[in-house]
C-alpha cells in the first residue's frame, strides 16, 4: 500500500491524547496517529464498531457484543445465514451490525489473521473482571479452561504454586516480561500452538 504525508498541526491538548495512545499502545507519533485516523475511518464507515485493547493488542468488536472475529468465526460454523448467526452471539445482535463485522472482516486482513490462527482470547474486562482479584481472575480461567497470560509475575506465579502444592489442576499461566509490546504478546501465539 502506498502512502502520502499529510502535515497538520494539533492543539496542545489532543496533541498530548496521542501522546497517551502511542505510549499505551508502545507506537511511535506518527504510528500512533495512523492508527488513529484508521480506527476512526472505520467506525465512521461501520458505527457498530469499536476498538479494545486486550492481551493481543487492539482489536476490532461490536459496541454491543463479541470481537469481530468471534462473528468470523461463526459465520463460518454456519453459513451466510444471518438468523442462524444471531443465534450463536445472541438476539441482541441486529441483522445490520452483523453485516457491519463481516464486511468491516472482509476489508481488513489482521481479522482473517486472528482467525486463521485460531486465537480465542478473553480479556478480564470483557469477562467482567476488570475489577476482580487475581484469585477470582485465575479461578474463572480455571473454570473457563483458558491458559492466563499475563505481566504480573508476582501474585500469578504465587497461585500456580500453591495450586500445584494442592494437586488442583488448571490449564497454565503463560508469564511474560513487562518489556514486552503488545505486538510481542500477538506474536507469543504463533509459538504457542
Amino acid at each position: 500500500m502506498t502512502s502520502s504525508t499529510i502535515a497538520t498541526r494539533l492543539p496542545e491538548p489532543l496533541l498530548r491524547d496521542v501522546r497517551r495512545f502511542a505510549k499505551r499502545g508502545r507506537l511511535g507519533p506518527s504510528e500512533a496517529l495512523r492508527a488513529i485516523v484508521a480506527e476512526w475511518v472505520a467506525m465512521a464507515k461501520y458505527p457498530a464498531i469499536e476498538f479494545r485493547d486486550g492481551p493481543a493488542g487492539r482489536r476490532p468488536a461490536l459496541r454491543i457484543g463479541p470481537d469481530i472475529c468471534e462473528i468470523v468465526m461463526v459465520a463460518r460454523e454456519v453459513g451466510p445465514d444471518v438468523a442462524a448467526m444471531r443465534e450463536h452471539p445472541g438476539p441482541h445482535l441486529s441483522a445490520e451490525v452483523i453485516a457491519q463485522a463481516l464486511a468491516y472482516a472482509a476489508e481488513h486482513r489482521e481479522v482473517a489473521a486472528l482467525v486463521a490462527r485460531g486465537l480465542d482470547v478473553a480479556h478480564a474486562v470483557d469477562a467482567a473482571l476488570a475489577e476482580a482479584s487475581d484469585v477470582a481472575v485465575f479461578d474463572w480461567a480455571i473454570a473457563q479452561r483458558r491458559v492466563v497470560v499475563t505481566r504480573d509475575y508476582t501474585d500469578f506465579s504465587r497461585l500456580a504454586e500453591v495450586a500445584q502444592r494442592h494437586g488442583r489442576s488448571f490449564p497454565g499461566v503463560l508469564l511474560i516480561s513487562p518489556a514486552l509490546t503488545h505486538d510481542d504478546v500477538g506474536g507469543i501465539a504463533s509459538w504457542t500452538r
